[in-house]
């Protein structure tokens, strides 16, 4: 495989394993005790840490921050999870990875993507609107 084939199946791969396993999640925060506000989040985590080396190396490959975490589970098993955390880190992956792709989380992506560029069309201290809430609200019952 050349290094072009190379990249759209680890590009095919990512997508897949974030459509099957992964999640886009807006976190409630709060912002000096009083609003709230959410922080994007993408992850994707497993108990097998090849599929989580795999996709730590593609994340680096094309420059996308993110964060690792481990746990053990009851069962003993360790858990690891990748997790891309903020508006820029994580509009940073949509700008690499076309929505277009996605199956099963592509509702959930585009929310996401929706909220991030309303926030990062404002200033850092703008409040709430109706509509940011509205977004993740959207989101939250995706996901359930």
């Amino acid at each position: 495989m050349d290094n072009q084939q190379e990249r759209l199946f680890n590009l095919g791969w990512i997508v897949g394993l974030l459509d099957g396993e992964g999640a886009f999640c807006l976190d409630v925060k709060r912002r000096d005790g009083k609003n709230d506000y959410y922080a994007p989040a993408i992850w994707v985590g497993n108990t097998k840490y090849s599929i989580i080396d795999k996709a730590i190396r593609f994340f680096r490959e094309v420059d996308i921050p993110f964060y690792v975490y481990s746990k053990k589970l009851p069962s003993g098993k360790k858990f690891t999870q990748i997790r891309i955390y903020g508006l820029k880190r994580v509009k940073r992956f949509f700008d690499k990875i076309d929505l277009g792709y996605f199956e099963c989380r592509k509702d959930q992506a585009e929310i996401l993507l929706e909220y991030i560029n309303l926030r990062l069309s404002k200033t850092y201290n703008s409040p709430m609107t109706d509509k940011e809430h509205d977004l993740a609200l959207k989101l939250k019952l995706l996901n359930k």
